[in-house]
C-alpha cells in the first residue's frame, strides 16, 4: 500500500506539489483556533519522510538521452520534504496575510517562520530538480553532488571480482584496482561509499558488476531496452524489507 504510494509520488511529482500547494492554501485561511490541521499535516509529511527513508528502494533506473545515461530514481523523500517545506511556507504566509487584512498584526510568529520555510523549499527544489545523484555513463559510474563531482571509468575496475557490494540500505561499497583513475572536480573526497538514497543497493551493485565484467554491454547503456533487460535480469527480492 505504502509502497504504491510513493511509486505515484515519484511518477507524478508536479501532481503532488501542487496538491501540497492547494491544502497549505486551505489550511492558512482557517481560523487560528483550527489550526491543529496544520499541525496533523505536518505529522503525516514526518511520518512518511521517515518509512519512505526506510521502506522504499525500488530497483529501477531511469533513462537518459542526453548525455546518454541511466541516472537513479529521485528519492521519494526528497519529493516529500520539499512538499513539506511548500506546506509550511504557504500555510504560514497566508495566515499572516490573512490576520493582516483583518486587522490583526499578531502574526509576526507565522511571517518569521514562512519566510524560513521559503528558504527551505528553496534548498529543497534545487535538489528535487537538479540533475545530481549516481548516474551510470557507458564510460564510467559518475557521482553529482552539490560542491564537487566524482568519476569513475569503468576500467577502475579491472580484474576486481566484486567492484560493488551494497552496504547497509542506502550505499553502495566500491573496489578499484586502479583508483588514481578516478575523477575529482571540485570540493569532493574520494571513499569507497557511494550514496545511492531511494535506489536498491543490491540491484545497483549487480548492474554494476555486470558492466565492470562485461564491457561489450557498455554502449548499451542510456537505451530503454537496456534498463529493461537489467530490471529482468537483476531485480530480484527487495533488499529492505
Amino acid at each position: 500500500m505504502l509502497n504504491k504510494l510513493f511509486t505515484q509520488v515519484g511518477r507524478h511529482p508536479t501532481s503532488f506539489l501542487l496538491v501540497c500547494l492547494a491544502l497549505a492554501t486551505a489550511v492558512g485561511l482557517l481560523d487560528r483556533e483550527d489550526r491543529i490541521v496544520s499541525s496533523v499535516v505536518l505529522v503525516a509529511v514526518v511520518g512518511l519522510v521517515i518509512l519512505a527513508d526506510y521502506r522504499f528502494h525500488p530497483a529501477n533506473l531511469t533513462v537518459r538521452d542526453e548525455p546518454r545515461a541511466f541516472d537513479l530514481t529521485n528519492h521519494v523523500v526528497n519529493l516529500f520534504s520539499l512538499g513539506g517545506c511548500i506546506f509550511l511556507a504557504i500555510s504560514q504566509l497566508v495566515e499572516f496575510g490573512v490576520g493582516i487584512a483583518r486587522g490583526d498584526e499578531s502574526g509576526s510568529v507565522a511571517l518569521v517562520v514562512g519566510l524560513v520555510a521559503i528558504g527551505a523549499t528553496a534548498v529543497g527544489g534545487v535538489q528535487v530538480l537538479r540533475p545530481a545523484g549516481v548516474r551510470l555513463r557507458p564510460d564510467g559510474i559518475e557521482d553529482v553532488r552539490t560542491f564537487g563531482t566524482l568519476f569513475v571509468p569503468w576500467e577502475a575496475f579491472a580484474g576486481v571480482d566484486y567492484p560493488a557490494v551494497a552496504y547497509g540500505r542506502n550505499r553502495l561499497l566500491l573496489t578499484c584496482s586502479a583508483p588514481g583513475a578516478v575523477r575529482k572536480t571540485g570540493w569532493r573526497v574520494y571513499g569507497p561509499l557511494l550514496p545511492v538514497p531511494g535506489n536498491d543497493p543490491v540491484f545497483l551493485s549487480r548492474v554494476i558488476h555486470e558492466y565492470a565484467h562485461r564491457p561489450e554491454l557498455r554502449p548499451a547503456i542510456g537505451a530503454a531496452a537496456e534498463r529493461d533487460r537489467l530490471i529482468a535480469a537483476w531485480a530480484g527480492p527487495p533488499a529492505v524489507p
